[in-house]
């Protein structure tokens, strides 16, 4: 649904759903946007539970010798579904979380080049025993959530060689001398709400032309790699350009997207002192909808010989006596 479907027309679309277009009453930034925040955090909570592919993730570790890790900072809520240690063509080997009680019991102090099972407080890993460093480590884990930002403007042409992009649709709100973080920007995908790049800005003409610097003052802002040389990213018109802070498209938005809407409607209704109890029904009509996003996709489940009553062999036992036992 994202072809173009930004937060702004969101924004939209909860003024026409609450009938309230007084800006002083109901205000964008102050208001609607902090509850798409946390409409789209609640959204993703229950996603995470049943279908987490849309933001499953890995990051891979080379070499690992320490018997701590801290865990990689964009890990969403630390949910990590699996550790494996590999190297070149091996097959995997599966690292396991366990209970305390457990993973005692598995300590040493001998160097293993794959630790079976970990243990996870805080912030930080554990291995039972010390990794020999001969092995990589791939961490499975859920994505951190991109916070919904207004969109600063649309991107209908492209100079790769001159580090430049044409935009339109310009929020009149934007200037990028307002802080020490506006020059610092995020292309979005228009189509899916994906995070293409981040980007340094030159110049900015205030009507449609914005050049990228080719050296950046800084290599990393809030934990996104600032891209230099637009000729190394597949940028396209109808992308879209947004503070860094986060995305102007609302991420895996056919599933999420009536959700995160009515979540919105139901809580400035509740702000404004509106009756809002028919929302909040719908509220739970479509979170049960959204429970149910696997539905009619690959099937995951394994069948397992769990129930004590199934035989594990065929072979059938005789007793001395002649007769079947």
């Amino acid at each position: 649904m994202s072809r173009g479907f930004t937060i702004t027309d969101i924004i939209d679309e909860v003024r026409s759903l609450t009938d309230e277009s007084n800006e002083v009453q109901l205000d964008s930034t102050a208001d609607i946007l902090p509850s798409l925040n946390r409409a789209q955090e609640k959204a993703y909570q229950i996603l995470s539970r049943n279908y987490p592919e849309p933001i499953l993730t890995y990051t891979e570790l080379e070499g690992v010798s320490s018997r701590e890790l801290s865990l990689p900072e964009n890990i969403w809520e630390d949910k990590i579904k699996r550790l494996e240690w590999y190297k070149n063509n091996e097959v995997p080997r599966i690292c396991e979380e366990q209970p305390l009680h457990i993973f005692s019991s598995f300590s040493s102090e001998l160097s293993q080049p794959y630790p079976v099972c970990y243990k996870l407080f805080g912030r930080t890993m554990r291995f039972c025993a010390p990794p020999d460093g001969s092995k990589n480590l791939r961490i499975w884990h859920l994505r951190e959530i991109d916070p919904l930002v207004k969109p600063i403007g649309r991107i209908f042409s492209v100079d790769s060689a001159n580090n430049t992009v044409y935009i339109s649709d310009v929020d009149e709100d934007f200037d990028v001398t307002s802080s020490d973080l506006s020059e610092y920007i995020n292309i979005i995908d228009g189509q899916t709400g994906e995070i293409k790049a981040s980007c340094q800005i030159r110049s900015w003409d205030e009507v449609e032309t914005m050049q990228f610097k080719t050296t950046s003052d800084r290599s990393s802002v809030l934990n996104r790699t600032i891209s230099t040389d637009l000729s190394e990213i597949s940028l396209g018109a109808d992308d879209y350009i947004c503070p860094i802070r986060g995305t102007c498209v609302l991420f895996f938005s056919d599933a999420v997207h009536s959700f995160v809407v009515q979540y919105v409607v139901a809580e400035m209704k509740r702000k404004m002192g509106y009756s809002y109890d028919v929302d909040q029904n719908l509220i739970k009509d479509f979170e049960v909808d959204l429970r149910k996003t696997y539905a009619g996709r690959d099937q995951k489940m394994q069948i397992k010989r769990s129930n004590p009553n199934w035989m594990r062999s065929s072979r059938r036992i005789f007793s001395r006596r002649g007769g079947l036992s």
